[in-house]
């Protein structure tokens, strides 16, 4: 299937809600190998991204904080890395998605993001990296 034209979305990662951080950063670190990415503290969520640095796709685990039990498990979002924002949250929107959140620049982790859920309630959150 070919890509749309102007579009320059690919998958960044998954986000899987997981109930302990730390037993799962280290089941998929130390217990499978892969490598810690990022971590990520945004206040009420944080988030340790895995996987091979360049290599194949990310895996998000999250977290909220002031949850012991933590989040029920399952899929939270799929991240896909966008070239162009603003078009691509308009495609999406014209295909039938339905908008969480415009376009947003957040300038401590370095991306412009916008969150829109596809016709199956799928939260999906597309983001620009802004060059560093």
């Amino acid at each position: 299937m070919s890509q749309p034209p102007g579009s320059g979305l690919s998958i960044g990662n998954v986000a899987i809600w997981v109930r302990d951080l730390e037993r799962a950063t280290a089941f998929y670190a130390e217990g499978l190998g892969l490598d810690v990415l990022a971590r990520v503290d945004a206040g009420e969520i944080r988030e340790v991204i895995v996987g091979r640095d360049g290599a194949g796709s990310r895996l998000m685990l999250a977290a909220k904080a002031g949850e012991p039990a933590g989040p029920p498990a399952g899929v939270w979002k799929v991240f896909l890395e966008s070239q162009d924002l603003h078009a691509d949250y308009a495609r999406a929107l014209a295909a039938g998605a339905t908008s969480v959140a415009e376009p947003m620049v957040l300038e401590r982790f370095g991306v412009t993001i916008a969150m829109v859920t596809d016709p199956d309630g799928y939260l999906l959150e597309l983001g620009q990296i802004h060059p560093r």
